[in-house]
C-alpha cells in the first residue's frame, strides 16, 4: 500500500500529464467545495441497515428532499457529491466492493494499468471522473 501511495505521489508531482490537475487542485478552495463536504454528511444520515446494501432512493436529490439530510445545499434539483460517496449511498458497502472489483480485474489482467487505476480510484473522492456507478452496476449485473 505504501508503494502504491509513493508511486501515485511521484506521478502526480513529476508527470506533466498530471500537472493540469494538480494546478486545478491548488487553485480550488477546498473549504467551500461543496462536493467534498456534502458526501460524508449525507452518508452519515443513513440508517444502519442501509450501509450494507444502500438507500432505496432514485438519486441523492430525492434522498435529501425526503428530509434524510436536512443541511444539504441544493443546486436546481441537484445535489453534488463525489463518486465514492454516491456509490456508498446508493449501493452500500456491498456495491463499493463490487465497484472496486471491477477495477481490480483490470489490474489482474495487466499490471501496467495499476497507475491508471490508482489515479481513477483517487479521483473518486473529489469528483465524478472515471467510470460512473451506473455503468459499473449494469456491467456487474
Amino acid at each position: 500500500m505504501f508503494l502504491l501511495g509513493a508511486i501515485l505521489f511521484l506521478s502526480l508531482t513529476n508527470v506533466e500529464a498530471f500537472q493540469a490537475g494538480a494546478n486545478k487542485l491548488e487553485a480550488t478552495d477546498t473549504e467551500s467545495n461543496i462536493r467534498l463536504a456534502q458526501g460524508p454528511y449525507i452518508v452519515t444520515t443513513k440508517q444502519q441497515h442501509e450501509y450494507l446494501f444502500g438507500a432505496a432512493y432514485h438519486d441523492v436529490y430525492h434522498y435529501c428532499l425526503a428530509g434524510r439530510a436536512p443541511m444539504v445545499v441544493f443546486y436546481t434539483e441537484s445535489v453534488f457529491i463525489s463518486t465514492f460517496w454516491l456509490i456508498i449511498l446508493h449501493y452500500g458497502v456491498t456495491g463499493m466492493v463490487l465497484y472496486l472489483m471491477f477495477y481490480f480485474r483490470f489490474i489482474k489482467k495487466d499490471r501496467e494499468t495499476l497507475l491508471l487505476i490508482a489515479c481513477l480510484i483517487a479521483t473518486m473522492f473529489s469528483s465524478v471522473y472515471g467510470v460512473g456507478p451506473n455503468f459499473v452496476y449494469t456491467s456487474i449485473f
